[in-house]
């Protein structure tokens, strides 16, 4: 949607056409680039976005401001009044589903737990008002800019007018472009790096098989898995040439929203039954739930047109995930009555064999990297790769046991000499 705004610019000697076929090819050369780079960590990158936003915002609050006042009128829209009058207007023939037409308006907001996770809830209190001022500026400035223009023939009988940039007089366009372009990434690099954390968790869990995750700064957060990244580079692509323009990507976009506030709002509950009366908590789900099962249905009338695309994708992860997990418990059954055995069992035999000159020395520390379960148990198979037919005696065995905690900085071990 930003590359969009190049569309008949001029940049010097440049001068942009007005095929969406260029804009394609631009989106997927800067997209390319974001996904390459970040084998590299975003410490540094990640230390300019407080300062690009700020100018990104200050730049919405102005332009927004410069056309409200062209037109003040526009801050009649601040009542609901007649948000709810042209609801229930004649007028309206779509009825509740034009609430999908504005829902895009509330995007972000979904953004904020995940957010919070990675920044803190002090930098959300204190950054959240600016944000949300501004954007509610730059709306009355778009809003009013609309109303000023409604009657231009220029605009008469255009399908896909962005009143953003066409508010923006002419030398600022470009400054609106790109910086409007460098908040897409910024906001395309929380994603990313939010999805890296997802997976990091759900591997945790056992929903999805093992990755290799690298940490290219030593900051907890900022881990990188190459598999992700490439899998969400090649349907992000994908899904961008699918689509072919920001306007007919709105309604998948706009579905996967609603799903996400709603997922929100069942683990909202869940987190508040543990922490209230179960009445309260309830309460406060519905409240929350209800708002945003009215824009689900809203929202539910783009299915058709392009809301599957989210659908599709969603459906193919959570069955990975499915199968994933079941897969493990059915595993785990498995293994527990056949698979482990007690390295209590074991001990005496490990003993002899370690003072058995007989048998070449392997090492003199032999170790394994192997989980030790609840009393002592440990894989089958651990214990044959030392005993079975060429045994490996060692002075001493070591069999490790990692556990990784949230607690940052922590680093503690325990050791159990089972000889004593």
């Amino acid at each position: 949607s930003a590359i969009e705004g190049l569309k008949k610019q001029h940049l010097g000697p440049v001068v942009f056409s007005n095929s969406q076929h260029n804009v394609l090819i631009i989106t997927t050369v800067v997209l390319l680039v974001l996904f390459m780079i970040q084998r590299f960590g975003t410490g540094v990158i990640g230390k300019s976005f407080g300062p690009v936003m700020i100018l990104w915002f200050g730049f919405l609050a102005v332009f927004g401001i410069v056309n409200l006042i062209n037109y003040p009128m526009i801050l009649k829209a601040i009542s609901p009044y007649y948000a709810i009058k042209i609801l229930f207007s004649p007028v309206n023939k779509v009825g509740i589903f034009i609430l999908g037409s504005i829902f895009l308006a509330t995007t972000g907001a979904e953004a904020l737990y995940s957010d919070m996770g990675h920044v803190g809830k002090k930098n959300i209190y204190v950054t959240w008002p600016l944000v949300y001022s501004t954007l509610f500026l730059n709306y009355l400035g778009q809003g009013a800019w609309i109303i000023r223009h409604a009657g231009d023939t220029a605009y008469r009988h255009l399908s896909n007018l962005n009143p953003f940039y066409e508010m923006l007089p002419g030398p600022w366009r470009l400054v609106g472009i790109l910086l409007a372009t460098l908040a897409a990434i910024i906001a395309s690099q929380a994603l990313i790096t939010g999805s890296y954390t997802l997976v990091d968790e759900a591997i945790g869990l056992k929903f999805l098989p093992r990755m290799v995750i690298r940490h290219p700064s030593n900051i907890k957060n900022q881990i990188y898995i190459a598999t992700v990244n490439w899998m969400l580079c090649i349907i992000t692509i994908s899904v961008v040439w699918f689509f072919g323009s920001s306007q007919k990507m709105e309604a998948a976009y706009g579905l996967a929203i609603t799903i996400t506030m709603l997922m929100t709002t069942v683990l909202l509950h869940e987190f508040l039954k543990k922490h209230l009366a179960k009445g309260t908590a309830l309460i406060i789900a519905l409240f929350f739930g209800f708002i945003e099962l009215i824009f689900l249905i809203s929202s539910l009338v783009k299915f058709i047109h392009g809301g599957y695309v989210t659908l599709t994708i969603m459906l193919g992860i959570l069955y990975i995930m499915w199968l994933w997990y079941f897969g493990n418990k059915r595993r785990d059954h498995y293994e527990k009555e056949s698979e482990y055995v007690s390295l209590l069992d074991y001990r005496d035999q490990l003993s002899k064999l370690s003072a058995d000159n007989t048998v070449p020395l392997f090492t003199t520390n032999l170790v394994y990297m192997t989980k030790i379960k609840g009393d002592y148990q440990i894989k089958r198979s651990t214990m044959y790769s030392i005993l079975d037919r060429q045994p490996k005696r060692a002075k001493v065995y070591w069999f490790v046991t990692v556990n990784e905690t949230n607690a940052p900085y922590e680093s503690n071990y325990t050791v159990d000499l089972l000889e004593t």
